[in-house]
């Protein structure tokens, strides 16, 4: 059986994200540059089991993900405090959710082609409140990383990872301050991370 195969159900993909460090990445991505409050409205695009919401204390929570297996696991853990839909988050879905506090694409950029990563850069900005942040976190190619790091982003289900200034140009355009971070140490195994911080300031309007 492929990984890919594998990762497309929810238990296994949650041991083996467990195993090389995925959970790890996410929670010091969220402590790190987040430390989030109290009673934010979250969306998480991209969810796959929901454990998202595991980081914030009392959200209101919207999750979305393609992935029906994974959207109905994490309705099954977490539906009592959370909404998750099985589709793609498109403009249709802004009337749909409250203004945001929060946005997290975590590891969803590098499976989007710079088309639709720009598109739904737009539709984060305008479904964030004045005054929000979308984080972004990805698998990332830099000079000198080690072989096997890039052996393991070469191997990774996203056709689409980018160097530093390729996840930049993505969101520069669109936001009114980006601020980006590369980790080498997130993960258990070696694989270096671009993190984004991509702010709408709290005096601007929709774009």
């Amino acid at each position: 059986m492929a990984l890919a195969d594998i990762l497309a159900h929810p238990l296994l993909y949650m041991a083996y994200q467990g195993l090389v460090g995925g959970v790890r990445a996410r929670r010091l991505c969220m402590e790190r540059n987040l430390q989030p409050g109290p009673s934010l409205n979250v969306l998480d695009i991209g969810c796959g089991p929901g454990y998202g919401i595991r980081y914030f204390q009392n959200p209101a929570f919207y999750g979305y993900d393609v992935s029906e297996s994974y959207i109905h696991w994490a309705s099954a853990k977490y539906g009592d405090r959370a909404t998750f839909t099985a589709r793609e988050f498109t403009e249709a879905e802004l009337s749909h959710v409250p203004p945001m506090d929060v946005v997290l694409l975590m590891g969803l950029l590098h499976h989007l082609d710079d088309h639709q990563s720009q598109q739904l850069m737009s539709l984060v900005y305008r479904a964030l409140k004045p005054g929000g942040v979308a984080v972004t976190l990805d698998g990332c190619y830099v000079a000198g990383q080690s072989g096997i790091a890039k052996w393991f982003l070469d191997g990774d289900r996203g056709r689409f990872v980018r160097d530093e200034p390729g996840y930049l140009k993505l969101a520069r355009p669109v936001f009114d301050r980006v601020e980006s971070t590369i980790h080498h140490d997130y993960f258990r195994i070696p694989y270096s991370i671009a993190i984004m911080k991509c702010y709408r300031d709290a005096t601007t309007s929709a774009k």
